[in-house]
């Protein structure tokens, strides 16, 4: 049985560029953990797919590949949830309006 639990909390960059360095410190930090329950949350500021996203959004392809690339070589898990299915809005009106999940 496990006495203690890791816990990371992130905020991810707005643009990809910043956010590359997130990616890249997530994976060295997840090679130095090897025993213990390891939980990390916090803004990601990227979506693993499209289908994450309701109303407009910029072509997010590369983004979320990269997102993906390093969920997978962290061996994290994306933790299954209940409730909203969206719990951010940008509060715009007509083209620019979206929702990310979460």
């Amino acid at each position: 049985m496990h006495t203690k639990c890791l816990i990371t909390v992130l905020y991810g960059e707005n643009e990809l560029v910043k956010r590359r360095g997130l990616w890249q410190g997530l994976i060295q930090l997840s090679r130095g953990i090897t025993d213990e329950p390891w939980i990390v949350m916090g803004d990601f500021n990227a979506v693993l797919d499209d289908s994450e996203v309701n109303g407009y959004a910029a072509d997010t392809s590369t983004s979320n590949a990269e997102f993906l690339e390093c969920i997978t070589e962290s061996e994290l898990t994306h933790l299954p949830f209940t409730g909203a299915n969206f719990t951010w809005h940008n509060l715009a009106m007509g083209a620019k309006f979206m929702e990310k999940a979460r």
